[in-house]
């Protein structure tokens, strides 16, 4: 098990043009994964399918994974596309170490887990709740999977995922500031009860933007949506911006 791409300690990167050609019986295997500290990079037109995420930045790995740890800042991503993919862009906030000035754009094809997730992950016991600041998440054009992988694939983690991960998924104790999310679109064949974006109750955020979202059959939007704007003790919350979604 290996990432394909993995790269720490680094000023000034990219990766480009690449498509993985992972055949699912394997776990763990992400595209491009960045560990910290990591700054002023591009990750642009990756394609194909990974049993893991196709871009994960991760201040801090798991032990067995680590190469090195810090901050995250300054990245943009764009151009990701998977067939039958686990999950596409993941933020993952620990080790204390936060993530910062990340732009993301252009996800697009369907997912067994989720396009998009931004999360806590707790690889050392002493970590404490992460801040993400200043994150965009823009033209997601995606759809969750109905493709389960059969018996003789790495099967560990998919136990329903497709009929219960949302498209785009913040959980697990972070704090975030400064988040945007517009234009995302869904459109699906088969219904399922997945969200299109679920915001876990333990987030919080301050100062939220969702604009232009979209989705073509009648189930909410947005689920079991439980936002918390009031955690940074030293500034006022600005307020929740709620800009027209069209059912």
């Amino acid at each position: 098990n290996g990432y394909g791409i993995q790269i720490g300690d680094t000023v000034g990167f990219a990766v480009k043009n690449i498509y993985f050609d992972y055949n699912w019986h394997y776990g763990c295997t992400d595209g491009a994964h960045i560990n910290g500290p990591a700054r002023d990079g591009v990750i642009e037109n990756l394609f194909g399918t990974t049993n893991d995420d196709m871009v994960s930045l991760t201040p801090v790995d798991e032990q067995h994974a680590e190469v090195t740890f810090g901050e995250i800042s300054n990245v943009e991503i764009r151009g990701v596309t998977a067939k039958n993919g686990y999950s596409g862009v993941r933020l993952l906030s620990c080790g204390n170490y936060s993530i910062k000035h990340i732009k993301i754009s252009g996800v697009y094809g369907d997912y067994r887990h989720n396009a998009v997730l931004l999360g806590h992950h707790y690889a050392r016991p002493e970590d404490t709740r992460n801040l993400f600041d200043d994150i965009v998440i823009e033209d997601v054009h995606a759809s969750k999977s109905h493709t389960p992988l059969t018996g003789d694939c790495f099967t560990l983690w998919e136990d329903g995922a497709i009929e219960t991960l949302p498209i785009i998924w913040l959980f697990n104790d972070i704090n975030i500031t400064n988040l945007t999310i517009k234009n995302v679109y869904r459109v699906e064949d088969v219904k399922t009860d997945t969200s299109l974006i679920k915001i876990e109750k333990e987030v919080a955020i301050d100062r939220l933007v969702l604009d232009n979202i979209y989705q073509n059959f009648n189930m909410p939007i947005i689920r079991k949506i439980a936002v918390q704007l009031s955690f940074l003790s030293r500034s006022k919350p600005q307020g929740l911006y709620l800009y027209p979604i069209i059912p």
